[in-house]
């Protein structure tokens, strides 16, 4: 591959004239769809940026030699210059002439400055894209793997929305700048979008802590009260009705509960929105101290927001407010089974 120069205007429709004079005419040439948005000046041929946002518009044609670019909307201090880039193919009778006269001329015009192609170049534009792509790829399947750690290796809540957040905005930034070339364009461009980048990361966040569940310190605090010396006198505990265990099975279908809970015995429970309900009795048990394998099922039931299990999100809705007693009573029968 020969390497490609890249002129102006002026400087190419010198060149032209001159190899007309020894009967050479470069005729052919394709403009770029694509205007480059760019600020011009003859240095900027050494620019990586620049370089690079020319390969790209270059068609797939090894005789193209020289690339002249006209600037047709001049910009200031805020907007770039708006340039059209065009590729001039070059025989190889034209090429021998063009040599000669490069040679001869290289002194008279310094604006000729050769730019190593693609192929030669360590900035190969579809090398680049590839990486990202693959570094896209990466960071997808590591946040798709978050969600699918074992209980034993989650991450506080609040540490993986954090680490989410990030990701997503590292993805954004790589998007924006390689596949949307925003890195090739005004820094004003950039700006524009970092600034609303971190407003929307920060309304993010924001939202979060706004709205989160309240810790125990807080609603203790905020209900801070002397205390009030009075005699608490607790009356008998009333025992439930028995349940039948069988229609608490029904109950479980009715109700949907399998559509968000796992239950290995029953086909159709096979949700993984909540917790997985295998071993749920000798869990339980275990879950809150001082309360009974019984007793906090029936609260989780009752009061689904008393107690959340770590990893999982306050979602699940009141139940008992549609269930007559038989059916709660039959329901905590067939849970207390698992």
């Amino acid at each position: 591959m020969q390497d490609l120069i890249i002129l102006s205007h002026d400087a190419y429709t010198d060149l032209r004239q001159s190899l007309k004079e020894i009967d050479v005419d470069l005729c052919y040439s394709a403009a770029s769809a694509r205007p480059l948005r760019m600020r011009w000046t003859p240095e900027r041929v050494h620019d990586k940026g620049f370089r690079q946002a020319i390969e790209e518009r270059r068609p797939a044609n090894a005789s193209f030699r020289i690339v002249s670019v006209e600037v047709t909307k001049p910009g200031n201090r805020l907007w770039p210059d708006q340039l059209a880039v065009t590729f001039h193919a070059v025989s190889e009778r034209q090429e021998a002439a063009l040599q000669t006269y490069l040679t001869a001329h290289r002194i008279g015009m310094p604006q000729l400055q050769p730019v190593a192609t693609a192929s030669e170049s360590e900035d190969n534009p579809s090398k680049t894209y590839i990486q990202i792509a693959l570094l896209l790829a990466a960071l997808t399947a590591l946040e798709v793997a978050a969600f699918y750690l074992p209980d034993s290796l989650q991450p506080p809540g609040w540490m993986l929305l954090i680490v989410l957040v990030l990701l997503s905005v590292v993805k954004f930034g790589l998007v924006a700048s390689y596949f949307m070339h925003l890195r090739y364009d005004h820094r004003i461009y950039a700006s524009c979008f970092a600034a609303g980048l971190v407003v929307a990361t920060g309304t993010i966040f924001a939202l979060v802590a706004l709205f989160r569940d309240p810790s125990t310190l807080m609603i203790a605090t905020a209900d801070a009260r002397p205390p009030i010396q009075q005699q608490v006198i607790n009356p008998p505990p009333v025992p439930s009705a028995p349940g039948n265990m069988d229609a608490g099975q029904h109950v479980f279908g009715k109700y949907g509960c399998g559509a968000c809970h796992l239950v290995t015995s029953l086909p159709a429970a096979r949700g993984n929105i909540g917790p997985a309900l295998d071993g749920l009795a000798q869990r339980a048990a275990q879950r809150v101290p001082e309360m009974s394998s019984a007793d906090y099922i029936r609260q989780s039931i009752a009061d689904p927001g008393a107690y959340v299990v770590k990893g999982y999100l306050k979602l699940m809705p009141n139940l008992r407010t549609g269930m007559n007693d038989q059916e709660f009573n039959d329901l905590m029968a067939w849970l207390q089974t698992l």
